[in-house]
Parts: structure tokens; C-alpha cells; sequence
């Protein structure tokens, strides 16, 4: 998902905000996205209903559910074992998305 927002928009959206600005297919991924990692189990079929009036497929809802629980485990395993991130992945994130992210750990010498 991140990929496909210009740089501006994913640093506005580290920082909380975008909300308004966002179109109904963005609202919809968004509170999908917020599901999916904060109750899987807890997600409803009229959630997935709304996801497809707002014009998603069910090929786009499979992808975006299945990215940000790899995502998600991803982070986990990273946490589990103490992963620091990498100080050239850190050097080339643009400096606004470098100040906006707080790692979990501080990267690597």
C-alpha cells in the first residue's frame, strides 16, 4: 500500500493525519488495514461488503489483507529476535519519513 502513495502522504500518514483528505476506497483500506492487526477475528462480512462498494475486488481485498498480516508478522519476528534496522535502509529513507518513524530499536552501527 505504501508504495503506492507519493512520499508526502506517507509521512502526513506516519504522523496521524490524512484522515479527511482520504477518498472512500482510502477510508475503506484504512479501517481494513486497522482491523486486520488490531482484531482479525473481529472482522465482519459488511466490513468486506464495504470494501467492495468502494470499489475494491475481492482479488484487491485478498492482497491488501494478506500484506499487512505478512507485514505485520514480519515485525513480529523482527521484535522477537532483537532485529535493529539497518543503517542503509535508515540512510535511505527521506529525511521526513526518517523523523516521523520511532524504530523499535535504535539501527545498526
Amino acid at each position: 500500500m505504501a508504495h503506492a502513495a507519493p512520499e508526502y502522504w506517507r509521512v502526513y500518514r506516519l504522523r496521524g493525519g490524512g484522515g479527511d483528505a482520504l477518498s472512500p476506497r482510502e477510508k475503506g483500506l484504512q479501517a481494513w488495514a486497522e482491523q486486520v492487526v488490531r482484531d482479525p477475528n473481529g472482522a465482519t462480512r459488511g466490513q468486506i461488503d464495504a470494501l467492495r462498494a468502494a470499489g475494491l475486488s475481492d482479488r484487491e481485498i485478498f492482497e491488501v489483507t494478506a500484506f499487512v498480516a505478512l507485514r505485520l508478522a514480519f515485525s513480529t519476528v523482527n521484535d522477537a529476535l532483537g532485529a535493529q534496522p539497518d543503517p542503509e535502509l535508515v540512510a535511505a529513507a527521506p529525511p521526513e519519513v526518517r523523523e516521523a518513524v520511532t524504530y523499535g530499536r535504535v539501527p545498526a552501527d
